[in-house]
């Protein structure tokens, strides 16, 4: 995760808006995108802060440790089992296995 750019930047963004500068020649000046050029002022403009926003912590729908016990009670399940199992979707439990480092036999035919 890419960090926040600093409240010194960010100061400096602004007082450039602020004494007249374009916000073409800003962009370019502080290789910076438009719309975060436009969020920096619309937060300035609106709470007189140029504090980063506090990021949230992600929330998880199931833990590594249900997933797993699932597969060890029940060791031939498939995908679309498991992912009914903890009420989410079958992308979600493939990349949850692969961060744990387990892998699924696929189906051979003979």
């Amino acid at each position: 995760m890419k960090k926040a750019y600093s409240e010194d930047l960010r100061k400096c963004v602004i007082d450039c808006y602020e004494a007249g500068f374009h916000k073409t020649l800003i962009i370019q000046i502080f290789t910076i995108g438009k719309d975060t050029l436009n969020r920096w002022i619309r937060q300035y403009k609106e709470t007189g802060s140029l504090a980063p926003k506090v990021r949230t912590e992600y929330k998880r729908k199931f833990s590594d440790e249900d997933l797993l016990s699932y597969i060890k009670q029940y060791p031939s399940a498939t995908l679309d089992e498991i992912a009914t199992h903890l009420s989410v979707k079958i992308p979600s439990v493939h990349a949850r296995l692969k961060q744990c480092g387990v892998t699924r036999k696929k189906n051979v035919s003979l």
